[in-house]
Formats: structure tokens, C-alpha cells, sequence
């Protein structure tokens, strides 16, 4: 309270630093390597990957249900699947009508051709597996959109976990805005309705916004990054955030601070009340509050 400007810019400056690595965020989906290496789901999935890595591939499924075009006509799903292996970043594509690399077909022998034919179609429609050179769902978003974007011979479906991730990140940040708005004014109407001023709302919501900032950087440098790890305990980073997880931290801390807020002007009003001055009045209020 000496010297708020030096505090104010200095911590500020300290809390924008922390700030910097959310710049880099990279969302995905949990997995495996969440799990403590030594559990039995984790050394599976391991296993898995090291001696059977076709089992372990993480394809994106594209369906063509039944009852538009694309289905019936053989000439049409080879046409779209050659479009879809020549897409940046598709390793492989498989279908009823054969396996699909770089833009060319192989032609299947007649056992194989039944056999992808049983596995391929069905009464409901007929679907092609895109195998991405990403193994990483957060690295293959761009080949999910690619598929999207590409003429199809009827309506399709784009499955996997790389749509799982862009669906949800997608879905989040259509709805963010919104929810920040309803958050913030209501914050706001809250506050000035207790205290009658219109500079502690939005003092409230700016400082808030700031703390939180810091620790979106924070889990990033932590636990996308994997520094400081001994101060958390032993993990395994997998170079992503788990897509909600910013989205929780945001709800559950920021309610936390506020209430802590409410605490603080309830304090700092009794004191005012009961005769100390505005200066006064501050530092009994955070003294009282901390205690």
C-alpha cells in the first residue's frame, strides 16, 4: 500500500511472464501415458504399440452410411479414396475396394477383395480407414480437416480420436466466449450491487483474469512441457494439455477467487462502517481475511 505502482507493474509483470508459455498450448486427449509407467494399462498399451503396431494405430474412420451414393457405386469410393490418400499427412487409406497410398491403388486378389468387402460394408453403409503419418490425435487435426473439406459422392461421417479432439476443441471455443460474458457480468452486477461502485467490478475481474493467466502458463510448462515435474510428482508428458482441463481450472479457480474477493470487500466495508478510513479500512479488511 507504500508503493502500489511498483507492486502493481512489478507483479503484473511477474504474472504476464508466466503467462508466455500458454502461447504454446497444444491440446489433445488423454491416453495411456497419463498413467503412472509401471500400471498395468500403461505397460499394455506400450506393448501393444512396440510389437503390434498396426493393432496400435489411430485411425481416422470415415463413413459413408447407406441411402446416399456413395455407397452403391464401387467407381465412386475408389474415386474417394485415391483423393483421400493423396491428402498431406495420410499414410494409408483401406476400404472395400482395395489399399490406397499416395494417391494409387493396389488391386486386391479375389480373397482379398472379399475379405475387405465383409469388413468394409454393411447393410448401414460402407466406411474407409485413414491411416495419418501423425500418431499423436493433436498432430492429425489438419488431416481431419482435410478430409472434411474434400467432395465426397454423398454425405459422410468423420470418426477417430483426432475428430474427438477437433470436435471438442471446435465445440469449446464456439461456447467460450459466450460463458466468459455470463461469467463476467455477472461477476460484475454482483459486485457493484455489494459495494455500489463501478472501479472494484472491474478491478475484481481484470486481477482475476490476470492470477488464472498465470496459471494456464503454468500448465503448460509444467505438465504439456514436463519441467518442474519432481514438484508435482513423476508423470509421463505427452506434449498436450488435456483439452477441458484450462476449461475447469477456469470455472473451479475462478469461483474460488471470487469468493475469496467477496470475503475480502466484506471486511474492508465492516471496517469503513465502523469509522476507519479508506486506507485504514484496506488493511484491517486483508488482515482479517488472511487471518
Amino acid at each position: 500500500m507504500r508503493r502500489p505502482v511498483l507492486i502493481l507493474a512489478s507483479v503484473s509483470a511477474v504474472l504476464i511472464l508466466l503467462l508466455l508459455p500458454f502461447t504454446g498450448v497444444r491440446f489433445g486427449l488423454l491416453d495411456h501415458r497419463t498413467l503412472p509407467a509401471e500400471h498395468p494399462v500403461a505397460e499394455a498399451a506400450e506393448q501393444l504399440a512396440r510389437d503390434y503396431p498396426a493393432a496400435a494405430e489411430d485411425q481416422i474412420a470415415v463413413v459413408l452410411p447407406a441411402g446416399n451414393d456413395a455407397g452403391a457405386g464401387a467407381g465412386e469410393l475408389d474415386e474417394y479414396a485415391i483423393r483421400l490418400s493423396a491428402l498431406p499427412g495420410v499414410t494409408r487409406v483401406e476400404t472395400a475396394t482395395g489399399q490406397y497410398a499416395d494417391g494409387q491403388g493396389t488391386v486386391p486378389t479375389s480373397h482379398e477383395a472379399a475379405s475387405l468387402r465383409a469388413r468394409y460394408t454393411a447393410p448401414s453403409g460402407t466406411w474407409l480407414a485413414v491411416t495419418p503419418s501423425a500418431a499423436d490425435p493433436a498432430d492429425a487435426r489438419n488431416v481431419v480437416s482435410d478430409i472434411r473439406d474434400q467432395p465426397a459422392p454423398g454425405n459422410v461421417l468423420v470418426g477417430g480420436s483426432a475428430a474427438t479432439l477437433v470436435d471438442a476443441t471446435d465445440t469449446i471455443a464456439d461456447r467460450l466466449p459466450w460463458a466468459l460474458t455470463v461469467i463476467a457480468l455477472s461477476t460484475f452486477v454482483l459486485l457493484f450491487l455489494f459495494t455500489g461502485s463501478l472501479l472494484i467490478p472491474l478491478k475484481a475481474i481484470v486481477t482475476n483474469l490476470l492470477s488464472l493467466s498465470a496459471t494456464f502458463g503454468a500448465l503448460v510448462y509444467v505438465f504439456q512441457e514436463g519441467h518442474l515435474r519432481w514438484l508435482v510428482g513423476d508423470f509421463t508428458p505427452t506434449g498436450t494439455l488435456e483439452t477441458t482441463l484450462p476449461v475447469l481450472v477456469f470455472c473451479i479457480a475462478f469461483g474460488l477467487s471470487m469468493d475469496y474477493e467477496v470475503f475480502l470487500l466484506s471486511r474492508i466495508t465492516e471496517a469503513h462502517r465502523n469509522g476507519a478510513s479508506t486506507t485504514e479500512a484496506v488493511a484491517q479488511g486483508l488482515q482479517r481475511t488472511v487471518d
